[in-house]
């Protein structure tokens, strides 16, 4: 996994040999990215399951919650 940190966003992109691995990669640093826009770019040469990628909406919405509550509270 590279990570590129830019003013406005964090890109995270993939360089594992499988998806899983780079989920679980993702996994692991996703609370050092609270407060911060995300952009996966998930290499074209990995398989992707929908249910896995689904994953990532649910984080997406627990970010966006979280977000929702650091700005009205």
């Amino acid at each position: 996994m590279q990570i590129k940190e830019a003013p406005s966003y964090t890109l995270i992109s993939s360089d594992e040999d499988s998806f899983k691995e780079f989920q679980k990669s993702v996994f692991k640093k996703i609370n050092d990215f609270d407060k911060k826009h995300l952009i996966l770019q998930i290499s074209e040469k990995l398989k992707i399951d929908k249910k896995d990628f689904l994953l990532f909406l649910k984080i997406a919405e627990q970010k966006k919650r979280k977000r929702d509550l650091f700005y009205t509270s």
